[in-house]
C-alpha cells in the first residue's frame, strides 16, 4: 500500500494510524533512513506491507521461493537507483542468502533470474536467518526467500519499501486517504514471457 509519495507526507488509513507496532516500526526506520540518506530518501515512494495470519505447519506465510523485491526488468531500460526494504517479524524468520551471486551473462528478457540465481546457492550452508522481532534491511540485490513453518504459528510480518518505482500492480491494496497518480495495470511481469520453472507461477509470483 502506497503510504507516501515523493516530497509528500506519510499517510496511514485506519488502523494502522493508531497501531502502536506500525508507528514504532516507521518511526525507527524513518530516524535510520534519514542517518543514511539525508534528505533524499524524501523522493522515494513509500509502501507498506502488513500481513498478520497463522501459518500451517509445513507452510510459508510468504513466497517460498528464492527471490528478491525490486527488479526492474524491461519495464525499466533506463535503470533507477535500486529499492531497499525493511523487514520484521515475530517468529519464522525470513531466509537470507548468505553467498555471493553472478548475474553476469543473465538476461532480463529471457532468464528467469530468481531460478537461476536461487539454483546457484548450495543445499547444505551459506545461508542466515532472520532474528524475531528485529528489523532488517536489505537491498533489491539481496536473494531471500520466506522460512517453512515447522509448527503452526501466528506470524506478524511488516514491511516498508523505498522505491523511485510506481507500484502499479492490479491487487495492490489502495490506500483511501492518499491517491495513486497512475493507473493500475495487470500483473504481466516476470513470469509472463519466460520459461515457466519448477514453483514459479504464469502470474509473476512464488507460491499462492
Amino acid at each position: 500500500m502506497l503510504i507516501k509519495l515523493p516530497r509528500g507526507e506519510i499517510r496511514l488509513p485506519s488502523p494502522y494510524a493508531t497501531h502502536t507496532a506500525v508507528n514504532d516500526l516507521l518511526e525507527q526506520i524513518l530516524a535510520f533512513e534519514q542517518q543514511l540518506l539525508g534528505d533524499d530518501w524524501e523522493d522515494y515512494h513509500l509502501y507498506l506491507t502488513v500481513d498478520c495470519r497463522s501459518v500451517p505447519a509445513g507452510h510459508t506465510q510468504r513466497n517460498p521461493g528464492w527471490h528478491f523485491d525490486g527488479m526492474q526488468g524491461v519495464r525499466y531500460p533506463k535503470k533507477l537507483p535500486i529499492c531497499h526494504q525493511y523487514v520484521v517479524s515475530n517468529s519464522i524468520p525470513t531466509e537470507y542468502a548468505g553467498a555471493p551471486l553472478d548475474a553476469g551473462g543473465l538476461d532480463e528478457r529471457k532468464d528467469n533470474w530468481f531460478e537461476v540465481l536461487g539454483g546457484m546457492l548450495p543445499e547444505d550452508g551459506l545461508r542466515e536467518l532472520g532474528q524475531p522481532y528485529r528489523i532488517e534491511a536489505m537491498s533489491a540485490y539481496q536473494l531471500h526467500r520466506a522460512s517453512v513453518a515447522e509448527e503452526t504459528a501466528q506470524r506478524m510480518f511488516m514491511r516498508l519499501d523505498f522505491s523511485l518505482k510506481q507500484q502499479d500492480r492490479l491487487g495492490n491494496t489502495r490506500n483511501p486517504l492518499l491517491a495513486a497518480p497512475w493507473v493500475f495495470v495487470g500483473r504481466t511481469s516476470l513470469g509472463a514471457s519466460l520459461p515457466t520453472e519448477t514453483g514459479f507461477n504464469r502470474s509473476g509470483r512464488y507460491g499462492a
